[in-house]
């Protein structure tokens, strides 16, 4: 190995190491003058160091490789920066053991001072370039550890900041579990509402059907109700169209309640405490009962009454078979017995004062009620 690979296997130590103080390069200065006669022994030694050197070499470009994958690789730089530190010591240790060998090749060594002494100059400039790089990156180091510590105190706020969010979504969650809960149940209500309201409904519309059969049946009694109205009606005009032979006090018609009422006075049908039928009286119940034959709808009660002369049971039997023997005149002229009750009313309907004799006389009378025969008013009443 020459001279001038040994300068440049210096000048590659001293890129990562000061190891060569100004004190010794001093002493070297002082030591090339005496030893330059010497240099050409040296080249046998040299040329023995060049394997050993050769394998300094590697190492240092494995070095420099690993100097570019630290600049290159910022995520790992603390790690490759304390292996550095670790080869930096043991460059040191490697160093010291170049200098000693160095010493000895410079003691050995016998010219080439002044090109040693260029190649040092240049040597302590790249190394101080070198010096000032690595603090450059040291610099740049310190700031990626602040840049990470600050992003690792964000990473912690941001952390906490998702706890708290996932804590809020929680109880979100919790409530919205609730609302939908509280949903259901409105809408399980909701829906038995509306299943009442279509019963309701249904109800309604069954109840409507029954009042519209209601008014149906309402408007079929009024119908049958006038209806028979007017049968009485015209039943009482054909009875004072086949009386009209028979005076006022003797007779009179008269519609009262939906009925006709026929009154006959004791003058017109029997003698004083007689129950038989006086002839002119007769006359007057077969010409009734000859309207009464041809008009079948109408039933008939004939009542007797007495003034309260007397005895009240005698005036009571006495009212009994007045209205008895009047019936059977009626039946002997064509009316179906059937139709006719007997009733007897004695002294207690009074139609007029008994303290007068004018109001005894129109107490003292018989009277024939005629009413429309009900049967299919109560069947309508019943369906």
């Amino acid at each position: 190995m020459n001279l001038r690979h040994l300068v440049g296997l210096l000048i590659i130590m001293g890129l990562f190491s000061s190891c060569v103080p100004n004190r010794k390069f001093l002493e070297v200065q002082d030591t090339n003058v005496s030893l330059s006669d010497q240099l050409r022994e040296c080249q046998n030694s040299l040329n023995d160091s060049n394997t050993g050197n050769n394998n300094r070499e590697e190492l240092i470009a494995d070095l420099k490789k690993d100097v570019t994958e630290l600049r290159t690789d910022t995520t790992i730089r603390g790690e490759r920066y304390r292996s550095i530190q670790q080869l930096n010591r043991e460059m040191e240790r490697l160093c010291e053991q170049i200098r000693k060998q160095n010493e000895q090749l410079i003691a050995e060594a016998s010219s080439g001072k002044k090109e040693m002494s260029e190649k040092l100059s240049e040597t302590q400039a790249e190394l101080n370039k070198r010096e000032r790089d690595l603090i450059q990156k040291e610099r740049e180091l310190n700031d990626m550890k602040s840049s990470l510590n600050k992003r690792e105190l964000d990473n912690s706020a941001l952390q906490n900041d998702l706890k708290e969010r996932e804590t809020k979504m929680a109880d979100f969650e919790t409530k919205m579990t609730a609302m939908k809960a509280d949903l259901d149940a409105r809408e399980a209500k909701m829906d038995k509402l509306q299943e009442e309201l279509k019963d309701r409904e249904a109800k309604v519309g069954s109840l409507k059907g029954d009042l519209s059969d209601r008014e149906k049946r309402v408007q079929e009694l009024e119908t049958m109700i006038n209806s028979q109205k007017n049968q009485a009606t015209a039943l009482r005009n054909k009875l004072n169209a086949a009386l009209t032979g028979f005076n006022a006090s003797e007779l009179s018609v008269e519609q009262r309640d939906g009925k006709v009422y026929v009154s006959l006075s004791q003058e017109l049908l029997f003698k004083s405490g007689s129950k038989t039928i006086d002839a002119k009286g007769k006359e007057a119940l077969k010409t009734l009962a000859g309207v009464l034959s041809r008009n079948q709808d109408t039933n008939i009660m004939i009542e007797g009454h007495t003034d309260d002369v007397g005895e009240a049971n005698s005036n009571w039997d006495l009212s009994v078979m007045r209205a008895t023997s009047v019936v059977r005149e009626l039946t002997s002229n064509g009316v179906s017995p059937t139709r006719v009750t007997a009733a007897g009313r004695g002294e207690f309907f009074p139609k007029a004062d008994n303290s007068t004799s004018a109001g005894k006389a129109m107490n003292r009378r018989t009277e024939i009620i005629l009413s429309p025969k009900l049967d299919g008013l109560y069947q309508l009443i019943g369906n």
